[in-house]
C-alpha cells in the first residue's frame, strides 16, 4: 500500500498525520471494552489492531482488495478480521456491533445518508458511533485547497443535521494540532490533567478545529467523552520534525547565500559584457546613421535625376497629345465632311428610289386592272363556253332524234 498522504500508514507521512489519526483510535478505545467493533474503511488496519487491545472483537472493512490483504498480512491478532465489503451495503446482522467507527471515511462517499443508515443498523441500541471528517470552513476553505480524494466535504450545521437523521444522541468535539508542554515523572504515561490557555501575547486569537469527531448513538453513552483529550508523543516526533526542517531550511538560506554571492559575480560579469555590449552597440549604430545618412543623399540625388526625366517625359507626353490632337480633329473634320457628301448621296438614292418605287407602284396598279379586266373576260367566255356547249348538247339530242326518224323511215334499226 503506497502512501499519498490521504491514508495515513504507520511510519510514513510525518508525526502531524500521525497524531490526527492515533488519537482519534485511542479516544474510541473507552468504548471498545470487551465489545463487537466494526472499523470502517480500515485501511491499512492499525487503528482496528490498536481498538483490538481491547474489544472482543473487532472487524476491519475496506473496500479495496489490496488494502484488505496488505492489513491481513500486517495484522494477525485471533481476534481480529479483515474483511473486503462496501460501507454502504454492510454484511452484518442489525444490532451486532457495541462500537463502529469511520474515520475520515464520510467525505469520500457521495451515498452519505446510506451510510449512515447502515451505520446505524448494524449499531446496537446501547453501541457509541464515532464519525470524524474535515471542518469544511477550515480545512478547505481557509486553506483555499481542494482534497482530490474528496467527493463531499461538509460544514458543521450540515453534519450535524445530517448525523441527526439516525442518531437521536449527537455530540460533536473538535480536533486540532495544538503546540504544548509534558510534565510527567514516567514520560510513557497518559496524564489526566490537561490546561487549555492562550499563551502570552495570543489572547483573543482563536483556531477553529481542522476535524470534527461526532459521537453519535441512540441514547446518551454509560461511557461519557472527557470534555478534552491529548495525544502525547513521548518522542517529541513534531519537534524534532521542525527542528529537522529548520535546519534543512537553515541549509538551503546558507546555499541560497553562496548562490546569491555567485549571482553578483556573474551578474557583475554580465554587466561589464552589457557595458561592453552598449559600446559596440552605439559604434554599430553611429556606423548605420551614417549608411543611413549616406542612403538618403543618394536617394535625393536619385530622386532628383527621376523628377527631371519625370518633367522631360511629360513635355515630350504633352507635344504628342497635342499632335494627336491636331490629327484627331483633322480626321473628325474629314470624316464630317465625308458623311455629309454620303449623306447626300443617300438622300439621291432614297429620292430615286421613291420615283422607281412610285412608277412600280402604277405599273403594279395597271397590271393588275388588266388583270381584272382579263378576269372578267375569261368568265364572260367561260359563260359564253357554258351556253355553247348546252347548245351543241340541244344540237346532238335534235340530230339524233333526226337519225333515229331516218333510220327508222329506212328500216336500218333493230326490230
Amino acid at each position: 500500500m503506497s502512501f499519498t498522504g490521504e491514508r495515513y500508514i504507520p511510519g510514513e507521512g510525518g508525526c502531524q498525520i500521525a497524531y490526527e489519526h492515533l488519537h482519534r483510535y485511542f479516544f474510541a478505545l473507552r468504548w471498545a471494552g470487551n465489545g463487537e467493533v466494526l472499523d470502517l474503511a480500515c485501511g491499512n488496519g492499525y487503528g482496528a489492531a490498536l481498538l483490538a487491545r481491547q474489544a472482543r472483537h473487532v472487524w476491519g472493512l475496506d473496500i479495496d482488495g489490496d488494502t484488505v490483504a496488505g492489513a491481513r498480512r500486517s495484522w494477525s491478532n485471533q481476534n481480529l478480521t479483515f474483511l473486503q465489503g462496501n460501507a454502504t451495503q454492510l454484511p452484518f446482522r442489525s444490532g451486532s456491533m457495541d462500537l463502529v467507527v469511520a474515520m475520515e471515511t464520510l467525505e469520500h462517499i457521495t451515498e452519505q445518508e446510506q451510510l449512515l443508515g447502515e451505520i446505524a443498523r448494524v449499531c446496537c441500541a446501547s453501541g457509541v458511533v464515532l464519525i470524524s471528517t474535515p471542518n469544511k470552513a477550515e480545512y478547505s476553505d481557509a486553506r483555499d485547497y481542494t482534497n482530490p480524494f474528496h467527493l463531499r466535504e461538509l460544514y458543521l450545521d450540515e453534519f450535524v443535521h445530517l448525523l441527526k437523521q439516525h442518531f437521536p444522541y449527537v455530540e460533536i468535539a473538535g480536533q486540532q494540532i495544538r503546540a504544548g508542554s509534558l510534565i510527567s515523572s514516567n514520560p510513557c504515561e497518559f496524564l489526566s490533567e490537561v490546561f487549555v490557555e492562550p499563551s502570552h501575547g495570543m489572547q483573543g486569537v482563536s483556531v477553529e478545529p481542522m476535524y470534527y469527531l461526532a459521537i453519535c448513538s441512540q441514547d446518551r453513552p454509560r461511557t461519557q467523552a472527557p470534555s478534552r483529550s491529548a495525544y502525547l508523543d513521548s518522542t517529541d516526533g513534531l519537534l524534532l520534525e521542525g527542528k529537522q526542517e529548520i535546519g534543512r531550511l537553515n541549509e538551503e538560506i546558507r546555499a541560497l547565500g553562496c548562490w546569491a554571492k555567485k549571482l553578483e559575480s556573474v551578474i557583475g560579469e554580465r554587466d561589464q559584457t552589457l557595458r561592453d555590449f552598449q559600446k559596440e552597440f552605439q559604434r554599430e549604430v553611429e556606423l548605420r546613421d551614417q549608411t543611413i545618412q549616406d542612403f538618403q543623399n543618394h536617394c535625393a540625388q536619385e530622386l532628383d535625376l527621376r523628377d527631371k526625366e519625370i518633367c522631360d517625359l511629360q513635355n515630350r507626353l504633352e507635344q504628342e497629345v497635342n499632335l494627336r490632337d491636331k490629327g484627331i480633329r483633322d480626321l473628325q473634320n474629314r470624316l464630317a465632311q465625308e458623311v455629309d457628301s454620303r449623306d447626300h448621296t443617300i438622300r439621291n438614292l432614297q429620292s430615286q428610289m421613291q420615283t422607281e418605287i412610285a412608277d412600280r407602284d402604277q405599273r403594279i396598279v395597271d397590271f393588275l386592272g388588266l388583270l381584272h379586266r382579263k378576269e372578267k373576260e375569261f368568265d364572260e367566255r367561260g359563260q359564253w363556253a357554258l351556253s355553247l356547249q348546252a347548245e351543241v348538247e340541244r344540237l346532238d339530242r335534235m340530230h339524233q332524234a333526226f337519225l333515229y326518224r331516218i333510220l327508222s323511215r329506212i328500216g336500218l334499226l333493230p326490230k
